[in-house]
Parts: C-alpha cells; structure tokens; sequence
C-alpha cells in the first residue's frame, strides 16, 4: 500500500486520508503533510425506510466501510460516540468493503444495511428511491476537512527540494485549471468513470464539491482519535505533521 511504499523508499509521496496520516505520523513514520486534497461530502446512506438513526441499527445490520481507520470508519466511530456513548458501539456492525462493493450489495439489499459513502457512490445512491442518508460528515465535524491528503517523505522533502516544489507547483495548477474548465474536465473524465459528461459535470458539482490544496480539519480528527485510542500523542503544532510550504 502507499504507507508501505514511503517507508520503504519505493515511493516519494502518496496520498492518504488524513486518519492514515496521523496513525503513520504516531508511529514515527518519515513523512510530513505536503498538501491539501479535495473537500467531499461523505453521508451513511441505507436502504431501509424506517432507520432514521444510529439507535434504530440492529445487532446483525452491517455497516460498509472501505478500510479500519479511514475516514469513513473515523466519522462512523465518532458519530457512535456522539449519539451511542461510545466510539465502540458499532464495532461489530461494521463490514470491510471498498465502495463499489459496498454500493453494489446496498443497492441490491444483500447483507448490507449501510454504507458510508464518497462521491461518485453518494450521489449514485441519494438519487436512488428507497436508499437515504442517516447522517454525513457536516453533521458530525460541523465543518468541512480533506479527505485525502498528499503525504511526502522525509528523504523525498529534504534531498530532492527542486522535485518536490515542481510537484507542489503542478498540483496547485492542475486545481486552478479544474476550477476554471469543469466542462472540459467532465469531457476528460468521463471516459474514466464510464458515465456521461454531463453526468461527471453534475457529480462534479454537486454541492460542496470543493476542489482545493488547502488543508483543513486534520486537528479535529487528531482531538477525537488520540481520545478514542487510534493514536497515542497529539501534534504540538502543525509543524510537526505538515511540511512549511502547506496552506492552512
């Protein structure tokens, strides 16, 4: 995976959801932040009618996640902490899939009563009759956070300086080009995702689609999950997690 590969030098940066950095970070990995990534939102959406909340779930309803400790596994324990006492109230619910998995299985009600979804899925699934969503991540955080973050290593950052800012220099114009042409990236993208352009443009922006290299929220995920025993420290301050040309 891409944690493996920074550790072991057989890749200089990838990218990761913002828990994934801070569990690396935790146990002393060489990297640091070097960017921000895409703003999304993510919702736990189901495909029964009367569920309205966390308390309606059922011992044997399953919970589609894509992995332990990604965001979406992050939200749901904070979510079971906040309406549940407890972060580790859903433990037994949850069910490993990746997101085309989960959708396939919430879609066709098969072993899944949930799913905690990203776009494209989300929006696939809210435009779905009888799918809904219980709760999202503007519920939960109350403001938005990357989802993925581009993470550097130690080596990379410190011996390669000129690739490194190239790399930074190219990712902030490939957003600066996507906000100003979304036509033309939903033409090129479309292929990809094989559905319409005008489809991937609707997706595209869809409300609070953000597309950005600021960082923002990676604080509040370190608050909840050093509290909920994901990590054992938290950062002193930014400098300790982020690289110093980062924009907060």
């Amino acid at each position: 995976g891409v944690r493996n590969a920074l550790i072991s030098d057989t890749s200089d940066i990838g990218y990761m959801g913002i828990p994934s950095s801070l569990i690396g970070w935790d146990q002393d990995c060489p990297w640091k932040i070097a960017i921000g990534s895409t703003v999304v939102p993510l919702g736990l959406v189901t495909n029964v009618p009367e569920l309205r909340h966390l308390k309606d779930l059922k011992a044997d309803d399953k919970i589609g996640v894509p992995a332990l400790d990604s965001v979406e596994h992050i939200l749901l324990t904070m979510v079971a902490e906040k309406e549940l006492g407890s972060p580790a109230a859903l433990n037994s619910n949850i069910k490993v899939l990746s997101h085309s998995e989960a959708a396939a299985a919430l879609i066709a009600k098969q072993n899944l009563t949930a799913h905690f979804a990203i776009p494209p899925y989300l929006f696939k699934e809210c435009l779905i009759p009888g799918l809904h969503s219980i709760t999202g991540d503007s519920v939960i955080l109350g403001h938005p956070f990357c989802y993925n973050v581009g993470v550097a290593s130690l080596q990379f950052h410190n011996n390669k300086p000129l690739q490194y800012f190239a790399f930074i220099k190219a990712i902030d114009a490939a957003i600066f080009w996507l906000n100003h042409n979304m036509r033309a990236a939903a033409l090129l993208l479309a292929s990809d995702f094989r559905l319409t352009p005008e489809r991937v443009l609707q997706y595209m922006t869809w409300s609070r689609m953000k597309y950005t290299t600021k960082l923002c929220g990676i604080m509040q995920f370190a608050y909840f999950m050093k509290r909920a025993g994901f990590i054992k420290k938290i950062p002193r301050s930014y400098s300790e997690i982020v690289w110093d040309n980062v924009y907060l």
